[in-house]
């Protein structure tokens, strides 16, 4: 059984590799789901984040129920991101749990704005809807390798 601390000790170790190794410099698009490997600025935080590493596994449960579960998550971790958590100071790493989902986000170099979780749950649920439902990992970093997050998500057992 994978515990929290474990789990995000692997969200963490993709996140150290991304901030060792050094800036790509080609233009070779990172696979990632539909309408997300665009970069990500927030007014807080007007530098931009990229996707640096994003990897795919199937959910081991059908994709229609995968997909409305998503949606879900995606919708209630948006809502909290912009409306309930805005006041809290923001953390360098958390779990969301959604029925059997959990979605981890680990952050590196600075703490994980809200205004980030809000935009990048907005591009999850656009991409869910396009037909994207799979468990993943990913890590986003600005260009300067300075501020990483790491994020995963995965069904519980």
């Amino acid at each position: 059984m994978v515990t929290t601390s474990t789990y995000l000790t692997m969200l963490f170790l993709p996140l150290l590799f991304a901030l060792l190794l050094p800036p790509i410099k080609t233009t070779l698009a990172l696979p990632s789901p539909p309408s997300l490997p665009s970069p990500l600025q927030t007014r807080s935080n007007p530098h931009k984040i990229l996707p640096l590493i994003f990897t795919s596994s199937p959910f081991l449960i059908p994709i229609a129920v995968a997909a409305s579960a998503l949606e879900d998550l995606y919708w209630e971790l948006q809502f909290n991101a912009m409306f309930r958590w805005r006041d809290l100071a923001p953390m360098s790493q958390f779990v969301v749990r959604h029925g059997t989902l959990e979605i981890g986000f680990f952050g590196a170099g600075a703490d994980i704005e809200w205004e980030f979780v809000a935009e990048f749950a907005a591009r999850m649920l656009i991409a869910t809807r396009a037909g994207y439902a799979s468990a993943y990992r990913t890590t986003w970093a600005n260009e300067a390798r300075t501020r990483a997050v790491s994020i995963g998500l995965r069904v519980r057992q």
